[in-house]
């Protein structure tokens, strides 16, 4: 089963959020390298990115640009940087599995764009498992809006469009209810 897991806040024993650091731009910086390059020890099997005007690659430049739309839109305090890792099961992908996981992997993308967030993704193979690292601007370059993630409809949201967008890869079928409807993002 494929899973979403946020690092941009973390619960305490209350079951309350409490939001990690990710104030400054050097969080920027790391977290966007950290998803398109990796670190010495592992590196990406693919990355992208969506919603960049400069590169679709490159963490330095995609790091300015974040911060560029942040400074227009006069948010720069509060969390800077939004990191989530997807995890997914080799045993829940068909044949072509490096081909489907792009295509998961930027589908997710695609829902963070939908919703005017820009965001890039590198890929990793750990052996039985990918692992797709999203570095978010949470800051919408549309409307300057913030990406408000602490509550747990949002993250429903998310693992709903997570499993609509692995049926819709795999070709398998799931009920009318549980499928996420793309329609309603702003900027999809």
């Amino acid at each position: 089963m494929a899973t979403i897991e946020s690092f941009s806040t973390q619960k305490n024993e209350n079951d309350k959020p409490v939001a990690y650091r990710l104030r400054n731009e050097e969080d920027v910086r790391s977290i966007t390298h950290y998803a398109l390059n990796g670190n010495t020890e592992k590196r990406p099997v693919f990355s992208s990115s969506r919603g960049f005007t400069s590169s679709t690659k490159d963490a330095d430049m995609i790091s300015e640009e974040i911060l560029m739309v942040q400074d227009l839109h006069r948010k720069k305090t509060g969390i800077r940087i939004r990191a989530e890792t997807v995890r997914i099961g080799k045993e829940e992908l068909g044949n072509d599995k490096l081909c489907e996981v792009k295509e998961i992997a930027d589908g997710l993308g695609g829902y963070y764009l939908g919703l005017g967030h820009q965001v890039a993704y590198g890929i990793y193979d750990h052996g039985c498992l990918y692992e797709i690292r999203y570095a978010i601007n949470p800051v919408s370059f549309a409307d300057g809006s913030k990406y408000r993630y602490n509550k747990h409809s949002v993250h429903d949201q998310e693992e709903m469009c997570l499993a609509t967008i692995i049926a819709d890869t795999t070709g398998r079928n799931i009920p009318d209810e549980k499928r996420f409807d793309f329609e309603k993002l702003e900027n999809y």
